[in-house]
């Protein structure tokens, strides 16, 4: 993106948003790399419990987290999946006494026996493959009747936990499409505020928080929203809102959100309100230099500082 000397300062200082939550993105060619590897680990999967089905065959699992979302990171490591079994799978350790933890131990014993690369290891409701730099974290799981799926949890004796990520996927692409794009890129922004600050928030209270207070927004959208204020406001509303209990979309279940980030959101409230003050008296550059220390080091300075919007790129903001 190149800078005119013509442009309005508030024009500009908007572009630095939009350009720097662009490049927060993972580029094409990394998100396909990931699929790739998911395909690789899932195969002797695929041969044990659905012989006969075609190497390419689909429907065995579905790519769930922020990466089915569209709200990963560039810089995120960690693809998440839920791994759909045959009906019949789920009742053939009915009677041992912990039937999630057996399936979950079959299940990671066909890795460990068949992958010729990657490290395996198993946790109390799933398994995670070490590939290079990437996670693949498997969640085995079986569909449910009323829609979703029942996912094995060893914990506390074993049982199955409820899970719709179809309808979180839906409830995250359609309020983007209705705020012209704003409700991801809030999301790519505080998750990258999360992690320069080291805040104690989850990034799936965050997709829920953001979704609450896009779906909220009383102005109307359009590209030109100045992200930086609605940033602030993010700010300021999610403190209110918590502590407190949310709604999972195409769930009943409530996710409880705590308040032990909520010092970390007041200083970049803070931030943001002196950016604000510094674009009234037409100082551009110090605005952009409070969200750079709120966003991370890579957000784009306007007239001083080492990065201008031409210098983004995912690299650059990998955190």
């Amino acid at each position: 993106m190149t800078l005119s000397p013509d442009l309005p300062a508030h024009v500009q200082f908007q572009n630095c948003f939009e350009s720097f939550a662009k490049a927060l993105r993972p580029e094409p060619e990394r998100f396909h790399d990931l699929l790739k590897i998911v395909d690789e680990v899932i195969q002797p999967l695929r041969r044990s419990y659905w012989p006969g089905c075609a190497p390419i065959f689909r429907g065995d699992h579905l790519v769930v987290g922020a990466f089915g979302k569209g709200t990963a990171l560039a810089s995120d490591l960690e693809v998440d999946l839920v791994y759909l079994l045959p009906a019949a799978d789920k009742y053939r350790f009915q009677n041992t006494g912990n039937p999630q933890s057996r399936l979950i131990s079959e299940m990671r014993d066909q890795l460990v026996l068949n992958l010729s690369s990657g490290y395996v290891r198993s946790g109390l409701d799933r398994i995670t493959v070490v590939c290079g730099d990437a996670d693949i974290v498997i969640r085995p799981g079986f569909e449910h009747a009323d829609g979703g799926y029942e996912l094995a949890d060893s914990s506390n004796g074993g049982n199955w936990v409820f899970t719709n990520p179809l309808a979180e996927q839906a409830s995250i692409r359609v309020l983007d499409r209705l705020s012209h794009g704003k409700l991801s890129e809030i999301i790519l922004l505080l998750k990258s505020w999360r992690n320069v600050s080291d805040a104690p928030i989850a990034g799936f209270a965050i997709e829920l928080l953001a979704r609450e207070f896009v779906s909220s927004w009383s102005e109307s959208f359009t590209p030109a929203r100045k992200t930086g204020r609605m940033l602030a406001e993010f700010f300021a509303w999610s403190r209110h809102q918590t502590p407190g209990d949310f709604q999972a979309p195409g769930n009943d279940k409530r996710i409880h959100i705590g308040d032990a980030w909520h010092a970390w959101a007041e200083a970049a409230y803070w931030r943001a309100v002196l950016a604000e003050r510094h674009m009234e008296n037409a100082a551009i550059d110090m605005a952009c230099l409070e969200w750079r220390d709120v966003l991370g080091p890579a957000f784009p300075t306007i007239g001083a500082g080492d990065f201008s919007l031409n210098d983004i790129s995912p690299a650059a903001v990998a955190i």
